[in-house]
């Protein structure tokens, strides 16, 4: 996958098996728990997305994409040069890699990615 390619995205819902059961037999995708609050699935062309726990829908914020980076801390600078905001710190996701959320000038939130690297 190369560089600011969508790597992943998040799908907010309220009830997280009323979700799975509804997008398995849509799309017949296979789904795999992460968290107790989170779980996997990858698209025929091998995407990954997520199905994410929340207690209320924000429509400005979900769906989440995420692209795919080789370094965070650039965009954590160049995102409040350029009129947008960082919204979240640098955060872990053990085993996966590290991310971050930021905003661009509407308010409308994304993310950015940086996978581990392979072997590590």
């Amino acid at each position: 996958m190369a560089e600011h390619d969508l790597y992943h995205f998040e799908w907010a819902t309220t009830d997280i098996e009323a979700t799975r059961k509804f997008f398995e037999g849509l799309f017949d995708w296979e789904f795999t728990p992460w968290a107790d609050n989170y779980m996997l699935f990858r698209t025929p062309s091998g995407l990954s997305g997520a199905l994410a726990l929340v207690d209320d829908l924000e429509p400005t914020v979900r769906p989440l994409l995420y692209f795919q980076v080789t370094e965070l801390e650039p965009y954590m600078k160049k995102v409040k040069e350029l009129g947008g905001d960082a919204v979240s710190d640098i955060q872990e996701a053990p085993e996966l890699g590290k991310f971050a959320i930021l905003s661009d000038p509407d308010g409308s939130f994304f993310g950015v990615f940086k996978p581990l690297e392979e072997g590590k």
